[in-house]
């Protein structure tokens, strides 16, 4: 699918740290590296469309933001002197010429420290989008979607439908949200500093508490999703009753609301329809109202599915620069053994992964094209990144790299079709043993896969990573994506870069 074609951006924030008790200053860099909404390779949203300033700063784990300073788009940025040790979630406020938000977008949780040096992935999108993460492989039991992530969601000043806020503790949320193939969780943390829950017998809207709008007629779903209304009070009480679980947990200063909500046949970089209100009764003054989209001209009125906004359900990402630009972000996800690291580089020539697998049992010799009997990496490559069809002779590739430093590269219309007949191969692999398992590097030359235009900046691809462990107990096997048979449901690369 093709788009607008968003401008590169990577912030690059440039902190001024005082050292503790000395007063000496020493520096840290953290780069912001702006991901769009898209589809197939291309961005479909601009979310610097109407930007007149771009705003820096944290959100803390209740939704309380901290502006650190700003500048106009595409531009470096440094906030000056800051303490060490402030945490939060890097937050991207794009603001208007009438400093109204437009765009807004959230990283995962950091840590400002001495000599940081580090790059984070930050989905920036138009306020009425937001991104839910993915539940990977194993996470079947993962209770906190929150854990680790960076926020979909933020209700606040901006979001206020009717009533007035005395303050940004009178009442806010800060959202999250994961899915899977077959469910949405979400995890809202309400900021209220005077919860009073509706009375027995009461109706909800005379206490505090929110309720959730989900729309399975949005786009992006294969299989659709029943229209979803749940309201949920602050001490508890859900309507409809007898629907999905949602767990309500008080906490000083506001409460905690999980749930789970069905999704049947959810695909990466497809969007449902989402609506998320507050409403806040305190003992003094008229109560207040925040919804997340709403139509300006019917304040109070009941949301429908023509006004939602839209929840984004991205896959995880691996942001690539070249190597000269420094290293890459990476990425992780659990393998047999431990934790497989991924990261890699490119440029003009070619794309470099690199994979870092422990194990315990390293088995470096195989045979055979699939380099069967060798503890492996597969490294999957989705041309078209799950939307077909593919401009190329060959949509898929699959470069084998052996902990022996063996490597086998396979191509074709489909993951089951892909062969080594045909196909030619100028990379390499090499490998290298570690005390705990091995490291190996491929490179993939972009001549060789045949591309419709050279590689372009900006351009996704999927990507998914399949480790084989070849045991005296049996092989297995871990992988990123929740399945490598869907190319659907794969993660992605991103070529990005900083000049």
């Amino acid at each position: 699918m093709s788009g607008p074609r968003v401008r590169q951006l990577a912030v690059l924030w440039l902190l001024g740290l005082a050292a503790p008790g000395c007063g000496d200053e020493v520096q840290g860099r953290l780069r912001l590296l702006v991901v769009p909404h898209h589809q197939g390779r291309n961005a479909i949203q601009d979310p610097f469309q109407l930007v007149d300033r771009l705003e820096v700063g944290l959100t803390d784990e209740v939704g309380a933001y901290r502006a650190l300073g700003g500048s106009a788009p595409l531009a470096r940025f440094g906030p000056g002197l800051l303490s060490p040790g402030a945490r939060g979630f890097p937050t991207l406020v794009d603001r208007n010429e009438r400093g109204r938000e437009v765009s807004l977008g959230f990283g995962p949780p950091v840590a400002l420290e001495a000599g940081l040096d580090g790059s984070l992935s930050v989905s920036l999108l138009r306020l009425d989008c937001a991104v839910a993460s993915p539940l990977g492989p194993g996470s079947a039991e993962e209770i906190d979607a929150g854990l680790g992530r960076a926020p979909a969601l933020r209700l606040g000043a901006q979001q206020l439908e009717t009533g007035s806020l005395a303050g940004e503790l009178d009442a806010g949320a800060l959202a999250w949200a994961a899915w899977s193939e077959d469910a949405l969780r979400l995890k809202i943390r309400v900021r209220d500093d005077d919860v009073r829950p509706a009375g027995s017998g009461l109706d909800l809207s005379s206490g505090d508490g929110l309720r959730v709008y989900l729309d399975g007629l949005a786009d992006g779903l294969g299989g659709g999703a029943d229209d979803l209304v749940l309201s949920v009070g602050a001490g508890g009480r859900v309507e409809p009753s007898g629907g999905p679980a949602v767990v309500v947990t008080p906490w000083e200063g506001g409460y905690d609301v999980a749930l789970t909500l069905p999704l049947p046949g959810a695909v990466k970089n497809g969007a449902v329809g989402f609506d998320l209100r507050l409403w806040d009764v305190d003992a003094a003054g008229p109560g207040s109202m925040l919804t997340w989209a709403f139509d300006p001209r019917q304040p109070g009125a009941e949301p429908g599915p023509e006004v939602f906004g839209r929840l984004v359900l991205a896959p995880w990402l691996l942001d690539l620069v070249p190597a000269r630009e420094g290293p890459s972000a990476g990425a992780s996800f659990a393998g047999t053994d431990g934790a497989v690291r991924l990261d890699g580089s490119w440029d003009e020539l070619g794309l470099v992964l690199r994979v870092e697998v422990p194990d315990d049992e390293v088995r470096p010799a195989g045979a055979g094209a699939e380099l069967e009997g060798a503890d492996r990496v597969e490294l999957w490559l989705d041309l078209a990144n799950g939307l077909p069809p593919a401009l190329e002779r060959h949509r898929f590739l699959r470069l084998v790299a052996s902990a022996g430093g063996q490597g086998s590269l396979a191509a074709g219309p489909t993951p089951e079709a892909v062969t080594s007949a045909g196909v030619a191969w100028s990379g390499w692999v090499t490998a290298a043993a570690r005390p705990d398992g091995y490291l190996v590097e491929a490179l993939l030359p972009w001549a060789d896969l045949d591309l419709a235009a050279g590689p372009q900046r900006g351009w996704f691809l999927g990507l998914e990573v399949v480790v084989r462990d070849e045991d005296a107990g049996g092989a297995r096997a871990a992988s990123w994506s929740a399945d490598p048979s869907r190319p659907e449901r794969w993660n992605e690369l991103r070529l990005f870069g900083l000049d």
